[in-house]
Formats: C-alpha cells, sequence, structure tokens
C-alpha cells in the first residue's frame, strides 16, 4: 500500500519513478491528470484499490483499470450525461466513492450504467436529485451512502427500501437542511415502515431527517 495524503498535483514522472513497485495493491494519492492516471496503470498491473482527486467529467481513463475492485473519486468537475457509462466496463468493481459534492444531469438514468456493474456492493454519492432514488432502488448494495439536492421524503426512503440487500444505509441532509424543531416533517410514520423491507439491515445512520417526535421517539 501507498499513500500520499497532499493534495498536490501528482505528476507522470513522479509516478514514473515509483514504477519499480510492480506490487503495489492500493494507492492513495492526490490531484492527478491524464498522464499521470495512464502511468498509475502501466506501472502498477496488481492494482487493486485506487484512490484520487480527479478535475475532469470524463472518467474513460479509469476503465483501464479493470482488475479495480475499489474506486474513491474525489471530484472536482460536475459529471456529464455519459460520465457512468465510462467505468461500467470495471466489472470487478465493487466499490464506488465519490467525494465532494457534484452537479448531475437532471436525467435519473445518469445512474443506469451502474446496473451493469453486478458485483457493486457500496456505493457512496451525493447531492443527487431526488428523481434519482429509483435507479437506486434497482441496484443490489450492501452499503449506501447518499445524500441528495433536495430534503429527504417518503418517496425517497420508500425508494431507498427497495434495495432489500442493503446492511448499511447512510442518509445526509441536502445543504439546504434546516433544523425546524420537528415541525412539518418530510418524512412520515408511512416512509419509516418501509424500513421494515430491510431485513439485513444492521447500521442506520441519518442527518438532517426532519421526524416527527413520536417517530423520534420510537427510535431510542
Amino acid at each position: 500500500e501507498m499513500c500520499i495524503r497532499d493534495r498536490h498535483y501528482l505528476s507522470q514522472p513522479n509516478v514514473k519513478e515509483l514504477s519499480r513497485l510492480k506490487d503495489l495493491e492500493k494507492f492513495e494519492v492526490g490531484e492527478i491528470d491524464r498522464s499521470a492516471l495512464d502511468q498509475i496503470a502501466r506501472s502498477f498491473p496488481r492494482l487493486r484499490k485506487l484512490r484520487c482527486h480527479w478535475d475532469n467529467s470524463m472518467l474513460t481513463d479509469f476503465g483501464q483499470f479493470t482488475h479495480l475492485s475499489s474506486l474513491c473519486i474525489h471530484m472536482k468537475a460536475h459529471l456529464i450525461a455519459t460520465s457512468l457509462e465510462q467505468i461500467c466496463v470495471l466489472t470487478q468493481l465493487k466499490q464506488l466513492h465519490f467525494c465532494g459534492v457534484m452537479k448531475f444531469p437532471s436525467d435519473e438514468q445518469v445512474l443506469s450504467p451502474l446496473e451493469k456493474i453486478t458485483g457493486l456492493t457500496s456505493l457512496m454519492i451525493f447531492q443527487l436529485p431526488s428523481s434519482f432514488s429509483r435507479v437506486l432502488g434497482r441496484l443490489h448494495l450492501k452499503n449506501l451512502s447518499v445524500s441528495f439536492e433536495e430534503d429527504i421524503d417518503d418517496t425517497i426512503l420508500i425508494d431507498l427500501c427497495k434495495i432489500t440487500t442493503l446492511e448499511k444505509l447512510a442518509i445526509h441532509s441536502s445543504d439546504r437542511y434546516e433544523i425546524d424543531g420537528g415541525q412539518n416533517p418530510n418524512v412520515t410514520e408511512i416512509g419509516i415502515k418501509h424500513l421494515e423491507l430491510l431485513p439485513k439491515l444492521r447500521y442506520l445512520w441519518v442527518h438532517g431527517l426532519n421526524l416527527p417526535k413520536v417517530l423520534k421517539d420510537k427510535t431510542k
């Protein structure tokens, strides 16, 4: 394993200096460009886990890491409609994490390519349009960490509860969420009831869900 914690730009010549580490399986690095990413692919054929900062809407270059089981990208650019289509070739991917706040196209089908990664069990993705919950509900995940542009409501929660394989669920509030003391809740007992459809769920973390007081009492 190698972890370069600073966020300074790592160039292709810097990566080449490390190319003797042929057995490297996990690489955490700061910001890189396309040439450095290509060098990583050439230098570390056994790489299984990659974490990096990426300032590009195109994800095509990650498609060459066909043996990756874990990919974490700190996105500095907005995704485009075909971004996820470009990495669905990573058929061995089990964990896909997008860190940072991104802007998504309005078409929920932008997430559909994730259905092609049949072994995907862990997904982290933030600031989704609310309609994207329908696509998430078709995935077979064990671990989901997600937030939406809008406040969480019953419809979103019901969609997420269709992922019956879930063992861990973390729901984050939208950026515009404001605490209002439990008044005018956006999640009702109807939505909470659907959590019973997740028989394998053993970890539930919520932040910013404005629950009615009666449900807060129940969760204790």
